[in-house]
C-alpha cells in the first residue's frame, strides 16, 4: 500500500455472518467511495500488539461494527478516537453503542428488515463520503484530548457501562480495555516526542 492511497478499515465481530456484510456490502461501500478496503484482524489484549493494532487504525476514515458489543471493535474504537482519527459505527442495536459514541456518525441496521442490504450500502456510503468531506466530523474529542480518560473505571458509567457491567458483562473485559486504553495512550505519546 503506497503512503498516497486511502483507504477505508473496517472492525468487525469475528462471526461467519458478519464476513457476509464486509464482502458483500462493507468492502464493495468502500471501493464505490474510492478507498482501499481493510478489515482489521485480531489484534486482542496484548500490550506487545498495540504497534500492530496503532499502524491497523491509521486509515483515512474507519468503519467499527460494535453489533453485540464485543470487545475487537470496542479496541479498535478506541485506538482510532486516540489518534483524533475519524470513524463512523454502524450496529443492529444502538443499544450496543456507548452514549458518548453516540455523536459519531452512526447506521443502525437490521439484517430482519426487507432490503436493509440496500439501506445500508446507501446509507453507509453517504456517511464515508461527508467524513471524507469533514473528517472532524467522526471524532468524539474528549477521548483524543484527554478530556475523558477512559482508563479510569469510574467513567464506566460515562462509557455507558453499569459500576459491574461492560459490553460482554464481564469486569475483567472493562479492565482489559483500561489497560490496552493506557497502553496505546503511551505509543502515542512515544510518537509525539
Amino acid at each position: 500500500m503506497s503512503d498516497t492511497e486511502q483507504t477505508c478499515a473496517f472492525s468487525i465481530p469475528h462471526e461467519d455472518k458478519f464476513n457476509y456484510l464486509y464482502q458483500a456490502i462493507y468492502a464493495p461501500v468502500a471501493i464505490e467511495a474510492g478507498l482501499t478496503p481493510l478489515r482489521v484482524l485480531d489484534f486482542g489484549r496484548r500490550s506487545e500488539a498495540i504497534e500492530e493494532a496503532w499502524e491497523a487504525s491509521t486509515s483515512h476514515v474507519a468503519v467499527v461494527d460494535l453489533t453485540n458489543a464485543c470487545g475487537q471493535p470496542f479496541y479498535y474504537l478506541a485506538l482510532r478516537q486516540l489518534q483524533g482519527k475519524p470513524t463512523i459505527l454502524t450496529s443492529q442495536s444502538l443499544d450496543d453503542v456507548p452514549i458518548p459514541f453516540r455523536s459519531l456518525p452512526t447506521i443502525e441496521y437490521q439484517p430482519s428488515e426487507s432490503r436493509w442490504d440496500k439501506r445500508l450500502r446507501k446509507e453507509l456510503l453517504a456517511a464515508i463520503e461527508a467524513v471524507l468531506k469533514d473528517p472532524a466530523s467522526a471524532v468524539f474529542n474528549p477521548l483524543a484530548t484527554g478530556e475523558l480518560d477512559a482508563t479510569n473505571p469510574e467513567n464506566s458509567k460515562v462509557m455507558g457501562w453499569t459500576e459491574n457491567e461492560s459490553p460482554d458483562d464481564s469486569v475483567e473485559w472493562k479492565m482489559g480495555f483500561h489497560t490496552f486504553i493506557e497502553e496505546a495512550r503511551k505509543h502515542r505519546d512515544k510518537d509525539k516526542s
